[in-house]
């Protein structure tokens, strides 16, 4: 009962980060969800028994989706790809890494959402339909924001969709949110499974 209680107090916390994801919403989401998975190491170095198989679960599973989802490495600045135009050419663009399911749930919302940036919020977005490239939002509407690109290209419009997810709050918001949903669930999962194990092998001793 406490379990779910506490599933569903977290639920409420999760719904209203991802209804509020300003920058500093996103950075407690953020900063919470590397202390738990930090807290996750600690916990299978020193827990035996059933809690360590809790704790590897957690931080085996959370620090993948952190990885997957939040530090593949982004891609080149126009000033690096000027200095190191042999690196670039080998360097996978965005549009080639993979997506999470997570990620795409996210664009939903995000296409969904009323809430914009403010003008003058520095982004990385998509440059006609390629790469991604910092710039500055300088108009926004209803269907998107204006970008004024740092290397002096004409601005355009790009939708919140096109917006890079290390710089979106929305995005660093849910996937710190899902991070640790997957690995909190991951650790109750392999407990039961592992305490059944452990009953059933318990049970064919005593008989």
């Amino acid at each position: 009962m406490g379990g779910m209680l506490g599933l569903v107090a977290l639920l409420g916390l999760a719904c209203s980060a991802l209804a509020a994801a300003t920058p500093l919403v996103a950075s407690a989401a953020h900063s919470l969800n590397l202390a738990l998975l930090s807290l996750a190491v600690v916990g299978a170095i020193c827990r035996q028994g059933g809690a360590r198989v809790y704790w590897v679960a957690v931080a085996v599973v959370g620090w993948v989706y952190y990885f997957s989802a939040v530090a593949w490495p982004a891609p080149l600045t126009p000033q690096v790809s000027a200095q190191f135009p042999s690196y670039n050419a080998t360097q996978p663009s965005p549009d080639d890494r993979p997506r999470l399911l997570t990620s795409k749930l996210l664009d939903w919302i995000e296409s969904k959402r009323s809430v914009r940036l403010p003008v003058g919020t520095h982004v990385e977005a998509q440059w006609a339909g390629g790469g991604y490239w910092p710039g500055r939002i300088t108009d926004v509407n209803e269907s998107g924001y204006l970008i004024a690109w740092d290397d002096g290209s004409p601005p355009t419009w790009d939708t919140p969709v096109q917006l890079g997810s290390s710089v979106t709050p929305l995005y660093q918001v849910g996937h710190a949110v899902f991070g640790m949903f997957l690995a909190l669930l991951a650790g109750w999962a392999m407990s039961c499974v592992f305490q059944e194990a452990g009953d059933a092998a318990t049970a064919s001793k005593r008989t």
